[in-house]
């Protein structure tokens, strides 16, 4: 698995509050993950099929990054890929 590299994006959902996103390395096995626009707060969910730990180590900790860029810019693709 190549950690971070070309982790995928599809918006799921998006309120005046929040945005919803799956994310992970194929349509197949993916985590979910919602940020907060008003405070920029992420919670999210490990990618499927995967213990937590493992999905952290290579998806996780890349996409909460990504996220984080997502909020500080306020722009939130319908689909995007963080490389």
């Amino acid at each position: 698995m190549s950690a971070g590299r070309g982790l995928r994006f599809w918006k799921a959902e998006e309120t005046a509050e929040h945005v919803v996103y799956l994310y992970g390395p194929s349509e197949k096995q993916v985590g979910r993950l919602s940020i907060n626009k008003r405070d920029g707060a992420i919670r999210g969910e490990g990618v499927n099929g995967m213990s937590e730990e493992s999905s952290w180590h290579y998806f996780g900790r890349f996409a909460k990054v990504f996220a984080e860029r997502l909020f500080a810019s306020g722009q939130y693709p319908d689909e995007t890929v963080a490389v």
